[in-house]
């Protein structure tokens, strides 16, 4: 035998936190990594007994690999020791040796920061699972396993430290420290003030099989490997573990009980390193969390690592994934969660190296209350946040595809979020709450530097019911037909037909959109209505949805229109096209109106069927049924020319396409001066035609012939201000030849720094957003952008054109203002200063003039002499702070302000917070029957109280 009992709980004391806090802290031990190895190879290569369990089985082959590997070590130290000199160190070393080690881990215990200490303590000195710690400091069961990964993490690397980087060095003595049971003390002097001896040694022996196991064989209890996606997922795997260990799976990590089995030579596919800092400082950060995902950050794929000492990170995958990256989301306690994403290219073959770089910032903490329509509480709430979002039509859309859960609220509703939030373009300063009851979201404004904010509303959208009822073509019920609802309005939806996607792929957010029809054929659906974009057509985009249903035995149908009705319940019927293929004919032809004879044409989704066309131009193809058919042809000599058509029934579809003339073109395009310009586009009409190199030259092999609109863009990240927007000759026609474009340069080489104070403490200051923009006579406003960058409270534009420029800024208590400067030729570099006036607030209370209050009305804002010129998100009057029980903002997106709508009779009171000082505010009500108007002026940093009166509105003559 190898010492290790066969009931090893009956040895478990009372202080038996040392044996679990040791099985984490020497995870990585050499003969760790030798006994996982050697034991599974043996249970792969022997039969095992048909009467025991595959933890029994494991376990009796881990006891030999045990025993085989002492009794070597025992005869290998017999041979050295008759061999060896007379040691001059006296045996009684190894003793105090083994106490100086469990001294270090309790004293590197008390050295971990908050809330590491608290957490570490509490679970393997009070023993408390994690679901209690959570509850006891008032945090989710995942920050509470976050913390305990990332004190682990940072004790080792102390102790690692503290023995001169020899792991060996401390994880041996406190390997040894478990080979003896009932003799090895947990000392845990240093877990407060003793000075005696007795009170050094804390009583409780440690269960020594079950410290041996954990220690000398850490796999065990590890968390899983990455696996390669095309293999599966290894099965559970224990060997003799306590009661304690066995009872919470999570307590020290995700996935304890799981051995992941990779081969020692497999190379990874997939390596993404980085370096983590303080955004501010610029200095490395230790213990951050990093953790690669797919598209989806919810499906976890176990391959996370904190950083070390100096900042540094490495990720590997064994496998390149399907796509063409990996996000990395980096989580770290008093910091705002960051991410980035790992591009690889799929072309090249072998394994790639991915390197990014994360600066974190402290953020913005924070916390609220989501309510309903009424303004009471909705338990359960999850909040989201995006991670990516995608613009269409001027509205952020799209964004709950890619979130993440960042918190929960409790049974009244108030929550606060699990990491501070930092500014980002991506969650386009929007955060979403999902419960049983509906969904809905808020704006919000975060900041760099570390701040509270504690008023968020969340105010769940007004929903509408929804009967789906499926049925097939003869009129029967369609049972288990999933269906599927597609929001067309931002920020959750998607605008366009062609890009119908769902709006997420975490489960608790697609429960509110689909599922699947009963016996009787029939789903109902609770709908949220949303919020009209500032394209919108009238007012019923926000209720604009396409129904999706995928049923067994069909082939996949048409999107079907849905027109949300608001606070009832309607039902639709939907009748499946039974069809399984469609006929399409296609005529093409050139831009003349000339047939084009064998154009190569194909037609289909996902199955494509090809074909040509006859001397005429025509084709007919049958291809499979789907709700859209992706229809495109091509000719030598032509453009392409593809046309997306929508499957509303079985009858046969009819394209028709143009496929334009074209000739190969050659051309350059330069400044006024005659220099070459680099990275410029160069589209014909909307097309596309090819860049500009270095020289400034561009070859297009198919540009179509005759008279054509030639455009030259910049591309995204090149500075727009530099040029004026002018270009010779704005036509062009490819069969006249080579072509030179002129592009009109704006003259002037000047840096400027502009430094963001407040006006009356003249203190730095921290913009959340910036706009350098440059007046033009044409559009009589500042409109073009000019790249700079904001740092500490500076703003730094290089290379600045000649001209006015007008700089807004708008930072995270609400202060804002905007800077005019002229720059002009040869001028040494400007050296600016923005003071920025602290806002006001008014308090505003309406008072019904000889008329009853109707049932609700809305308040405007606007100032008294807009600026035209002025970039709209920096020009509003103020932010509205929201009676949750009562009021609602409307329209308040894009840049806006937005109005409340209120309910007078409950509270006829209105606050606007961040009111802007400079310029008189307008307030206007607005309801059934009634109207009122009044003018505010606010002093910087000061409150003024108006009143609104209501009076009954005039009838037009």
């Amino acid at each position: 035998m190898n010492g290790v009992p066969d009931q090893p709980e009956l040895l478990l004391r009372e202080r038996a936190w040392l044996q679990a806090l040791a099985r984490q802290l020497v995870q990585r031990h050499e003969a760790a990594d030798e006994l996982a190895h050697d034991a599974l190879a043996s249970a792969c290569t022997q039969p095992a007994p048909l009467t025991a369990g595959p933890r029994a089985w494991l376990a009796a082959i881990l006891r030999k690999q045990v025993a085989s590997s002492r009794r070597a070590a025992q005869r290998r130290s017999a041979r050295e020791a008759l061999a060896a000199r007379p040691e001059a160190v006296p045996p009684t070393d190894d003793t105090i040796a083994r106490f100086e080690v469990q001294r270090d881990v309790a004293n590197a215990v008390l050295a971990l920061a908050e809330p590491y200490r608290t957490t570490v303590l509490l679970r393997f000195w009070e023993e408390l699972p994690p679901r209690a710690i959570g509850t006891r400091m008032a945090v989710p069961v995942e920050t509470v396993r976050t913390r305990l990964k990332r004190g682990l993490a940072l004790l080792r690397e102390r102790l690692d430290r503290a023995h001169g980087g020899d792991r060996r060095a401390w994880a041996v003595p406190l390997w040894a420290a478990g080979r003896k049971a009932g003799s090895v003390a947990s000392f845990l002097a240093g877990v407060s003030i003793m000075t005696a001896m007795q009170k050094l040694v804390l009583g409780g022996a440690v269960l020594a099989a079950a410290a041996l196991l954990s220690i000398a064989v850490p796999w065990v209890f590890a968390a899983p490997a990455s696996v390669p996606e095309s293999q599966p997922a290894p099965s559970p795997v224990s060997v003799g573990l306590p009661p304690a260990a066995v009872a919470e799976p999570h307590a020290l990590g995700q996935g304890n009980e799981r051995v992941a089995v990779t081969s020692a030579e497999t190379e990874a596919q997939l390596v993404v390193t980085g370096t983590v800092v303080d955004d501010e400082t610029s200095a490395p950060l230790q213990g951050a969390l990093v953790r690669l995902t797919g598209s989806n950050p919810a499906e976890s794929l176990g391959i996370e690592s904190p950083t070390g000492a100096d900042g540094t990170f490495r990720l590997q995958e064994a496998q390149l994934p399907a796509h063409d990256g990996r996000r990395v989301i980096v989580q770290l306690d008093d910091y705002a969660l960051a991410h980035d994403f790992a591009r690889f290219d799929r072309k090249q073959t072998g394994p790639q190296r991915v390197d990014v770089g994360i600066r974190l910032v402290r953020g913005t903490v924070f916390s609220g209350q989501v309510v309903d329509q009424e303004g009471r509480g909705v338990a359960d709430a999850e909040l989201f946040l995006a991670l990516w979002t995608l613009g269409y039509g001027g509205w952020p859309q799209n964004l709950l595809q890619e979130s993440v859960s960042v918190g929960r609220g409790d049974t009244a509703g108030r929550f606060r979020l699990d990491h501070p939030v930092g500014p980002d373009f991506q969650h386009q300063n929007l955060l979403f709450a999902v419960t049983p009851q509906g969904m809905g979201w808020c704006r919000f404004e975060a900041s760099k530097q570390r701040r509270e904010v504690s008023d968020l509303v969340i105010r769940l959208r007004p929903v509408g019911g929804v009967r789906v009822r499926v049925i097939d073509r003869d009129g029967k019920p369609v049972a288990g037909a999933e269906v599927r609802a597609f929001p067309r309005f931002g920020p959750i939806g998607i605008a366009g037909r062609e890009w119908r996607t769902e709006p997420s792929p975490h489960p608790a957010i697609r429960a509110h959109f689909s599922g699947r029809t009963d016996a009787s054929g029939m789903l109902r659906l609770n709908l949220p209505v949303g919020e009209p974009g500032p394209l919108g057509r009238m007012d019923r985009d926000e209720r604009l949805y396409d129904l999706s249903v995928e049923a067994s035995g069909h082939p996949r149908q048409p999107l079907h229109p849905l027109d949300l009705k608001p606070g009832t319940e309607q039902e639709v019927t939907v009748s499946l096209v039974e069809a399984q293929s469609i006929i399409v004919a296609v005529d093409v032809h050139d831009d003349l109106g000339a047939p084009v004879a064998n154009a190569a044409v194909s037609a289909g989704e996902t199955q494509l069927v090809n074909g040509r066309t006859d001397a005429a131009g025509h084709a007919e193809l049958t291809v499979p049924a789907t709700s859209r058919i992706h229809v495109s042809g091509e000719a030598p000599g032509h453009r392409n020319a593809q046309e997306q058509l929508t499957v509303a029934s079985a009858a046969p579809l009819r394209v028709s396409l143009t496929l334009a003339r074209t000739r190969p073109l050659d051309g350059r395009v330069v400044d006024q001066f005659g220099a070459p310009i680099a990275g410029m586009a160069v589209f014909v009409g909307h097309t596309h035609l090819c860049d500009t190199d270095a020289e400034g030259r561009f070859h297009a092999d198919a540009c179509p012939v005759g008279e054509r609109e030639i455009a030259v863009a910049m591309a995204p990240k090149m500075d727009s201000s530099r040029w004026t927007g002018e270009q010779t000759p704005q036509t062009l026609d490819a069969e006249r030849g080579p072509v030179t474009i002129t592009m009109q340069r704006r003259t002037g080489h000047i840096d400027v720094r502009v430094a963001i104070v407040d006006a009356r403490s003249g203190q730095t200051l921290e913009p959340t957003e910036t706009f350098l923009g440059l007046f033009t006579e044409e559009t009589r406003g500042f409109h073009i952008r000019k790249l700079h960058e904001s740092s500490q409270g500076v703003v730094v534009a290089k290379d600045c054109a000649a001209g006015r420029w007008r700089l807004s800024v708008r930072t995270a208590s609400g202060q804002r203002g905007a800077l005019d400067f002229v720059l002009t030729e040869g001028q040494p570099p400007a050296e600016l200063r923005l003071e920025l006036p602290a806002p006001g607030a008014v308090t505003g209370r309406l008072r019904f003039v000889d008329v009853e209050p109707p049932r609700e009305v809305t308040v405007h804002v606007q100032h008294q002499k807009p600026d035209p010129t002025a970039w709209t998100s920096f020009v509003f009057p103020g932010r509205w702070q929201v009676d949750a029980t009562s009021q609602t903002t409307i329209g308040a997106e894009n840049g806006q302000w937005g109005s409340l709508r209120m309910q007078p009779a409950r509270n006829p009171v209105f606050r606007l917070e961040s009111a802007d000082p400079t310029d008189t505010i307008v307030f206007i009500v607005i309801g059934d029957g009634v109207r009122g108007e009044a003018n505010a002026r606010v002093e910087p940093g000061q409150a003024r109280d108006v009143v609104v009166e209501v009076h009954k509105k005039a009838q037009p003559r």
